[in-house]
């Protein structure tokens, strides 16, 4: 397991404008690949380097971390889907009442 980030990284962006119908005017996106050749509507008008420092992190510590947001997003879904759940089960058993 890599416990050590380097200093720094650079990435190559693509920029991109696109214009949709409903917007009087061009749309500037960024992306990590040329996607023109799968969409032509994004006109490519220059790519940029960018470096990032990176500070050092704890990974055991970020990666705990991430887990428990996970975690807590689960148990939100779950609880929402089980008040559905639960809600449709009260609604037929009071329509079989009638």
């Amino acid at each position: 397991m890599q416990t050590k980030l380097p200093g720094s990284v650079t990435k190559k962006f693509f920029i991109f404008a696109t214009k949709y119908e409903w917007i009087d005017e061009y749309i500037i996106s960024v992306f990590e690949s040329d996607i023109s050749s799968i969409k032509p509507d994004y006109i490519l008008i220059g790519t940029q380097e960018v470096t990032f420092e990176i500070k050092e992190t704890d990974f055991l510590k970020s990666e705990i971390a991430g887990l428990e947001k996970a975690k807590i997003q689960l148990f939100a879904e779950t609880s929402e889907r089980e008040k559905y759940i639960s809600g449709k089960i009260q609604s037929l058993l009071a329509s079989k009442t009638k």
